[in-house]
């Protein structure tokens, strides 16, 4: 999976989250920027029916009608511990029920040696449980975040920052070390 397709495929997220603050105002432009980044970056992946896709879309249009149409702002505060949650969920169930959510993204540019190799779909969990785990602790951390009076302008938002760019790494990285770590197997066992 390429850098540029993770970020595409968070791109509605990392806009929501640029733009949101705490007015309705700034909340209804994030909203509807999302929501126009998913359906201009997400299209195809809406297509395939990739499931974070759908996750997003149903968030965001769920956000446009709370918060713009019923003018809900309560959920204003909100929307940063349930976009990391939704997020959340969607690692650990797409987990739970044998797709994990990297999947399709990693079916994209596999050769099929590959694909039937036990160790791309145990790649797929590990990467997927390790954004689970990045959306949890970010999750936690947007509700310490509401909780606690002054923790937000604490410069707290940089962890969550840090970690998505963790995962970023990590993405990139892991696969590349299978790779070579398969390479590496498969020619010791030639010899």
């Amino acid at each position: 999976m390429s850098p540029l397709r993770i970020l595409l495929s968070f791109a509605p997220w990392i806009v929501f989250a640029i733009l949101s603050g705490q007015a309705p105002a700034s909340t209804t432009i994030a909203i509807l920027a999302a929501l126009a980044v998913t359906i201009v970056t997400g299209y195809q992946d809406l297509a395939k029916k990739y499931v974070l896709a759908w996750v997003t879309l149903v968030f965001f249009v769920f956000s446009s009608g709370a918060v713009i149409v019923l003018k809900w702002y309560f959920l204003i505060p909100l929307l940063g511990i349930l976009s990391m949650a939704s997020l959340s969920l969607v690692c650990w169930i797409t987990a739970a029920f044998g797709k994990p959510f990297t999947l399709p993204y990693a079916l994209e540019g596999a050769s099929p040696a590959i694909v039937a190799s036990r160790q791309f779909l145990r790649a797929n969990y590990v990467i997927t449980g390790v954004w689970g785990f990045i959306f949890v602790a970010n999750t936690l951390i947007a509700i310490a975040a509401y909780s606690i009076p002054g923790l937000h302008d604490s410069g707290l938002g940089n962890a969550t920052w840090i970690t998505i760019l963790i995962g970023v790494a990590f993405t990139v990285w892991y696969p590349a070390y299978l790779q070579k770590r398969y390479s590496r197997q498969m020619g010791s066992g030639a010899e």
